[in-house]
């Protein structure tokens, strides 16, 4: 089971809880991720990502083969205590980890970043009980998300993963890409 969600490692050493594993990108989709995101541009020496939902490190141990520069926030005390053992296990240098509100962070850090990636909490196994499902993350919407970022620059690329039933509409005023991954979207504002 871990071995499916995360890449080549002695896995006795890793840390992880229930929701931590209920919620990683497996190391595969993840890769994926970030080569949608990598395709975006002509040149990424030089980038900053973000990953504002570090969990247990599926995307942020990613984005490490991938970015140069990685900050990856954890809300969660003891899911932070795990990513960062996580990421240590990897020998991995070049991410930044902070345990903060992710929203918070975003909004006082908005011009460090290129790349802002989020996957928000869905609800538990309930999300899938509804249909046009709207998110938020603290007490931000998804959509405030995007506007605070877009107002501050308009060449930052949004990314969040989002479920199948997420209500896509929310974005309409914006330009926007979908990528279909297994039952779950990845959308590039």
């Amino acid at each position: 089971m871990i071995s499916e969600l995360f890449p080549i490692t002695d896995y006795t050493k890793l840390q992880y809880d229930n929701e931590g594993l209920y919620s990683i990108t497996n190391y595969t989709e993840a890769d994926q991720i970030s080569n949608i995101i990598v395709n975006m541009f002509t040149d990424i020496k030089n980038l900053c990502i973000l990953d504002g939902t570090g969990g247990i490190g599926g995307n942020t141990i990613s984005f490490s083969k991938y970015f140069s520069k990685v900050t990856s926030i954890e809300l969660n005390k003891e899911r932070f205590i795990m990513l960062k053992n996580n990421i240590s296990n990897y020998n991995i240098t070049n991410i930044k980890l902070f345990n903060v509100d992710s929203v918070e962070y975003v909004f006082n850090n908005y011009n460090k970043y290129n790349i802002y990636f989020f996957d928000p909490p869905w609800g538990g196994p309930d999300y899938k009980k509804y249909k046009n499902l709207t998110l938020k993350m603290g007490n931000k919407t998804l959509l405030e998300i995007v506007k605070f970022l877009k107002e501050k620059s308009t060449d930052k690329l949004i990314i969040f993963k989002l479920p199948f039933n997420y209500n896509f509409n929310e974005f309409y005023q914006y330009d926007y890409k979908l990528y279909k991954i297994k039952k779950y979207y990845i959308i590039i504002i």
